[in-house]
């Protein structure tokens, strides 16, 4: 689409214009969205991430086959009732086309926790089955809120505990200082500064939270998306990962000895 952009500025000789017209063009970015064996349960998801620049299709893990390519997408989220029979993901067919995807993997809620954990037989990350904790909540407390998910594409306000939905939803919980340095976090629960709700590992992100995009607030709605877009180029930038910082910090034999204030300026 096409669209003017006009320019208006005052000088000591009056108002002065200037415009000129500017193309928009759609993203182009594909993603799959896995989904329990009825799609339509998560259909909100693909309302959300279609309206924002995200062409999503959705694929219920009971139907993927072996063969099933994911080539063509940027990226590929695991829905919260895309498990089998807790705390079982998925099915043989559905694990083996996902261990060919080299790309981002965003996992939500339970979904994802059982997929990135030992049962899902993929990945055997820290964000999955066996490290995390079962509860309840709206909302987090921001760890990193300075970082970029919290500001583009939508700028998202800073305050405390954040809302993403107005009514209570199943969360899975990590406890960070078990987790040796592995991850970033983004979100803590209310009640524990101990307890993660939004983590990332690498390529893998965790959103800690069961509910249906159709009932986040508004925010939470554009902080989802948010997080979808810094997963979408997490793999294109030139960046340096520090997955160890305490090591780095540490002072004791073994440790690398850096400033702690030069470490903490190497966080997201």
């Amino acid at each position: 689409a096409s669209h003017k952009l006009i320019a208006v500025g005052v000088n000591r000789l009056g108002n002065e214009q200037a415009e000129t017209t500017i193309s928009v063009t759609a993203s182009g970015k594909k993603a799959a969205f896995i989904t329990g064996p009825t799609t339509s349960v998560d259909a909100s998801f693909k309302t959300l991430l279609d309206a924002n620049g995200i062409k999503t299709d959705l694929f219920a893990y009971d139907k993927i086959s072996s063969s099933q390519s994911f080539a063509s997408y940027d990226m590929v989220f695991i829905g919260p009732d895309s498990y089998n029979t807790f705390p079982d993901w998925g099915t043989a067919n559905a694990l083996t086309a996902l261990a060919k995807f080299s790309k981002p993997i965003f996992g939500i809620g339970d979904g994802g926790y059982l997929y990135f954990g030992s049962h899902g037989n993929n990945q055997a990350i820290y964000l999955g089955y066996g490290n995390g904790a079962h509860g309840a909540g709206t909302g987090f407390n921001p760890t990193a809120p300075t970082s970029e998910p919290f500001r583009q594409p939508a700028v998202i306000p800073n305050y405390v505990p954040y809302t993403i939905f107005n009514t209570s939803v199943a969360t899975v919980e990590f406890y960070y200082p078990q987790n040796g340095g592995q991850i970033f976090t983004f979100g803590a629960t209310p009640q524990s500064a101990s307890y993660y709700l939004l983590l990332q590992q690498g390529r893998f992100f965790e959103w800690g939270f069961d509910g249906r995009a159709s009932a986040m607030t508004t925010d939470g709605s554009r902080l989802f998306v948010n997080f979808a877009w810094y997963m979408l180029h997490i793999l294109s930038r030139d960046t340096l990962v520090v997955s160890n910082l305490p090591r780095m910090r540490n002072s004791a034999p073994g440790g690398l000895g850096y400033p702690a204030a030069d470490v903490d300026d190497l966080q997201l």
